[in-house]
């Protein structure tokens, strides 16, 4: 298995909607958040695990995003009003235009990934050489969706 993690610098909502499209596919999931927020505000710091149909449900909003599938996660944080800096991880080979892949080999031969059920989530977690977890991926439950 190839662990591989990508990263676009610089991508507007448009980017966005494609990567999903191409990478991940429809039906997905996601999760939002966001870093700052104000006590007279009454936006939520995180969103509940939404289903995504198709592109026009994607929701780009607050700070920081997750959209998954079964094998890959695209990670988005805010840059500014309509830029964002995207990250997505595959438990497979990718070819990603416009994307620098981060380390070596991606991640390299002694990196690994453990899929696990945390709580009702299945999840898969990358593994430095020394087996610490350094991310945690979403993922659909195997036969269904989450």
């Amino acid at each position: 298995m190839s662990n591989e993690v990508w990263r676009v610098k610089e991508a507007d909502a448009a980017r966005i909607t494609e990567l999903v499209g191409q990478k991940i596919g429809f039906p997905c999931s996601q999760v939002i958040g966001q870093a700052l927020w104000f006590e007279e505000e009454q936006t939520p710091t995180l969103s509940k695990i939404e289903q995504v149909p198709d592109a026009t449900a994607l929701r780009l909003q607050g700070d920081f995003g997750h959209i998954f599938g079964p094998s890959i996660e695209l990670r988005w944080r805010r840059i500014n009003a309509d830029r964002y800096d995207v990250l997505i991880l595959s438990d497979s080979a990718l070819d990603v235009e416009g994307a620098e892949p981060l380390g070596a080999e991606p991640l390299g031969a002694e990196w690994k990934i453990e899929h696990k059920q945390l709580h009702q989530q299945a999840t898969a977690h990358y593994l430095a050489p020394n087996g610490a977890v350094q991310f945690v991926s979403y993922r659909h439950k195997e036969g269904g969706q989450q």
